[in-house]
Formats: C-alpha cells, structure tokens, sequence
C-alpha cells in the first residue's frame, strides 16, 4: 500500500507515534476553517517529507474512496493505527483494544432496537477512533453524534472518521471523569469542514440543532 511506504520513508529516523499525530495533524489542517490555526507544524520536516505526507494524506482518501463503494463505513485509520502504532507498543501496553467492527455493528443494532428514535442523537464518552457512532450514522443519518476519548491520537482519529463518513457531530480530546478538556472540534457545521473550538458548551452547539450530552 502506497500508505505504508511514505509512512515508513518518515519514520526512518523518527518516532513512529510522534509521526502518526504529524499525520493525522496534517490531515485536519486540510479541513480546518479557524482562519489562524495550523495543527501541523511544517518546521518539523524537511520538504521531501512533507511530500511523503501528501502521499499519506491522498493514500487513505484513496482507500476510504474505494472501501466505502462496498462498505457502509469502514475504519481505515483505525486499522492502520492498530496496524502501525498498537503493534509495536503491544496493546497492553498501551491499554488500547479497538471493538472489532462485528461487535461494534452488533452493538449498535442492539441499542436501535431498544431505543427505537429515527433522528436519536448519540453520545460515547470512550469513543477511540469513532467506530460505534459510525455505525450509529448508519441508522440514524440525520442525528448528531458526540464522542470524545482522553486519547489524542483516537480523538483526532474519530474527527477524520466523521469527516469522511458525512456525520455531523462533536468530538472532544479529553477527560469525560475530570472533566478536563484538551481541545475540541465540530465536524461539518458548514458541509465537509472541521472546526476548532475550545469549550465543550460551543461543541455541542450547532445551526438551528444542539447535542443534549
């Protein structure tokens, strides 16, 4: 895959987690509508990386391309996070267990048939790379979806993943027990856009709807 080979040409003499953040922080700028706000510092690479990023970058749009003309959603970052990232740290380590996609879909079948609502805004306050509130999307299209997990590299997986998936919603990168919040985004409040803000109370906001979590 086109992805591993520019992945592994930026990892040569880096740390492959610092690289893996770079990346997923180079994939929200290209979405980002806060005027003055870079999440990639490009100081950090020389230009022959910043190439290998864009080859990154246009690989995963590519696969989520073809992957979602057979699939309803597909986790692609999380497969690659769990490929590149989980593996060499050993999950346990990192105490990071992605919920297989059948279990995740038979999850969110379950709740459907108990809360039978067909606009039911949802909410995981664990919610890694955004599996579950993907599948709810699938069965609830118009609803909001609200995630957020203490991970940062999960947060900004499921802000990507939302992205590309058309669901509109929250996620926030932080503490759901303390209530400490890191940082927070709102995915298409304007159509395939992401949007930084900074207080839980403006990320559940959106035009004429709200997330009541």
């Amino acid at each position: 895959m086109e992805f591993d080979k520019a992945f592994d040409k930026l990892c040569y003499t880096r740390d492959a987690s610092t690289v893996w953040t770079d990346f997923l922080n180079y994939s929200i700028d290209q979405f980002l509508i806060n005027p003055h706000k870079k999440y990639f510092h490009h100081e950090k690479y020389e230009e022959e990386d910043y190439r290998n990023f864009q080859e990154c970058f246009f690989a995963w749009i590519q696969g989520m391309e073809e992957s979602l003309q057979d699939n309803e959603w597909y986790d692609l970052l999380g497969e690659l996070y769990e490929d590149i990232i989980i593996s060499s740290y050993k999950a346990g380590v990192k105490g990071q267990f992605f919920t297989p996609p059948s279990v995740t879909n038979a999850m969110a079948s379950t709740v459907n048939t108990i809360q039978e609502k067909e606009n039911g805004n949802c909410m995981d306050c664990a919610c890694g790379s955004g599996r579950l509130l993907l599948v709810w999307h699938i069965h609830h299209p118009r609803a909001l979806c609200f995630g957020e997990d203490v991970d940062e590299q999960a947060a900004k997986m499921c802000v990507l993943n939302f992205l590309v998936h058309g669901v509109k919603g929250s996620v926030l990168w932080g503490n759901s027990l303390s209530g400490e919040l890191f940082d927070a985004w709102k995915i298409h409040e304007f159509p395939f856009t992401i949007m930084s803000v900074d207080n839980v109370g403006e990320a559940k906001c959106f035009i004429g709807e709200s997330i009541h979590a």
